[in-house]
């Protein structure tokens, strides 16, 4: 493995031990935790209110457009 991405742990800052599953599985100096509120407020400080919202915008206009093509509506 190359890479551990944690996503949303929602205990992300209580140390595992190596009795658990999840730190028998983790190899620390390749773990990399992602907790979405902190990358929209990284990504608020890069581009601005403004910028993060027209950015995210467009890309949710753009994901709804590609479902159009393999989502049914019943």
């Amino acid at each position: 493995m190359l890479k551990c991405l944690t996503v949303g742990m929602t205990h992300w800052d209580n140390e595992v031990t190596a009795e658990d599953a999840l730190g028998q599985a983790m190899l620390r100096e390749r773990t990399e935790f992602f907790f979405a509120p902190a990358h929209i407020q990284k990504r608020v400080k890069d581009w601005g209110y403004e910028g993060y919202n027209q950015k995210t915008n467009e890309f949710m206009k753009a994901r709804s457009n590609q479902s159009k093509d393999w989502m049914q509506c019943y």
